[in-house]
């Protein structure tokens, strides 16, 4: 989602302030109904490039639930996340799905100040934190999502004629016959809803976004590294990334474990994810959970 090259959340604190005040004399004014500007207000000059900006602001407090981050002090980490809510709405509305607000995610018992603190030291070393606020659904709405991105020219043009025809997604056949019991909600982590239509559940972790994984070489079972992404969490970076432009992460010499697994004639099969540049695939593969390779590592979420 690219940014607007104006924003109220740019300017001084006590300039907010004056444009707070020009706003409720318009409402005096009667130029404001049911809180939307009518069409006798002028849009030219700064004050109604202020003024047309705090509404655009207030829709957007809406869209986030602007009081669930009032816990949050640091600005940089409460932006990063009304960023990503923003993102995440814009995405799956896509689909049809209506995301949590950071209101709707605190009573459910998620505490953002908490998780905040942790952004700021993420990234203070060098992890590159994403908050990542993820629903967890069948294998059909993925798809579904996927192609709509591929659709709207997001992805690489390569994606969308790929051989395949996957638009995006690569999912081997053995992990795809079992997606929709493989993709398990994190637990303990908080199951969040949306009060509007509680399609499914969702979580929101912070989850590194590094180019390569932070620890590789490292088998699925390690015991240092038990908790790993979801399903549903590693498609939700990977589609907020192509939608979005951001900064790629994983490629086809860096993999990342999922936390999933199954078995097969025996052995402990765990899942892989990266991302093929050549292609424009978000790439899903089983491997053997005791192997070890430098190309395949772990993205350790935080939630509390």
């Amino acid at each position: 989602m690219k940014n607007s090259p104006f924003s109220i959340h740019n300017l001084n604190p006590g300039l907010v302030t004056e444009v707070e005040r020009a706003y409720e004399q318009n409402v005096e004014a009667g130029r404001v109904i049911d809180d939307k500007f009518s069409g006798t207000v002028a849009k030219d000059g700064l004050a109604g490039l202020l003024e047309t900006e705090l509404q655009s602001s207030r829709d957007r407090g809406n869209f986030v639930g602007a009081a669930g981050l009032e816990t949050i002090k640091n600005i940089d980490s409460r932006q990063s996340l009304e960023s990503a809510i923003l993102d995440i709405h814009a995405l799956f509305n896509e689909i049809g799905l209506n995301v949590p607000t950071a209101n709707e995610i605190t009573e459910c018992g998620v505490d953002l100040a908490v998780l905040a603190e942790r952004y700021e030291s993420m990234k203070k070393n060098g992890l590159q934190p994403h908050w990542v606020l993820a629903p967890h659904l069948d294998y059909k709405d993925w798809h579904s999502l996927y192609a709509s991105i591929a659709m709207n020219g997001s992805m690489p043009r390569s994606t969308q004629h790929s051989s395949r025809k996957s638009y995006g997604l690569d999912i081997d056949r053995e992990i795809l016959n079992l997606f929709d019991s493989l993709d398990t909600v994190p637990v303990p982590a908080p199951r969040v809803k949306s009060i509007e239509g509680a399609e499914c559940d969702w979580t929101l972790r912070l989850i590194p976004g590094t180019k390569e994984p932070t620890s590789k070489n490292i088998h699925y079972d390690d015991p240092s590294y038990l908790d790993k992404p979801s399903l549903s969490e590693y498609l939700t970076m990977q589609a907020r990334t192509l939608q979005y432009g951001q900064s790629s992460f994983d490629n086809s010499d860096n993999w990342t474990w999922i936390g999933t697994s199954f078995t097969k004639n025996g052995n402990r099969i765990g899942v892989r994810g990266t991302y093929d540049g050549y292609s424009g695939a978000v790439i899903l593969k089983p491997l053997i959970a005791n192997h070890r390779s430098p190309k395949v590592g772990m993205r350790v979420p935080v939630w509390r």
